[in-house]
């Protein structure tokens, strides 16, 4: 399960409290069966995480903010390049230990 669903899962469950999965399906419109495999683990669609955030939204309750998501995947990506960088780096530190190595 990704964050991003598990974290609006939970905004959902802490907006309504503990229910049957029956009236969740009622408050959203997604099938109870379905419902059951979200909160399992089952990897959401588009259309079940607009259902959640529009019900989160009406109720007022605290919602996705896209800010910090984005944020996210952008430490994600410099992270990933500056790993690349690094490893790049220490491979030229290495190349240049044993060419002065080999040339003493």
């Amino acid at each position: 399960m990704t964050r991003l669903q598990e974290e609006t899962i939970k905004a959902f469950i802490e907006c309504v409290g503990k229910k049957t999965f029956d009236q969740y399906s009622d408050m959203t419109g997604i099938e109870r069966t379905r419902l059951f495999r979200l909160f399992h683990g089952a990897e959401m669609k588009l259309k079940e995480f607009e259902a959640f955030q529009c019900y989160l939204r009406e109720g007022h309750a605290r919602t996705i903010d896209w800010g910090d998501v984005f944020d996210d995947i952008n430490s994600q990506r410099t992270g990933v390049v500056a790993k690349r960088d690094l490893r790049v780096q220490f491979d030229r530190d290495r190349r240049l230990k044993e060419y002065l190595n080999s040339a003493a």
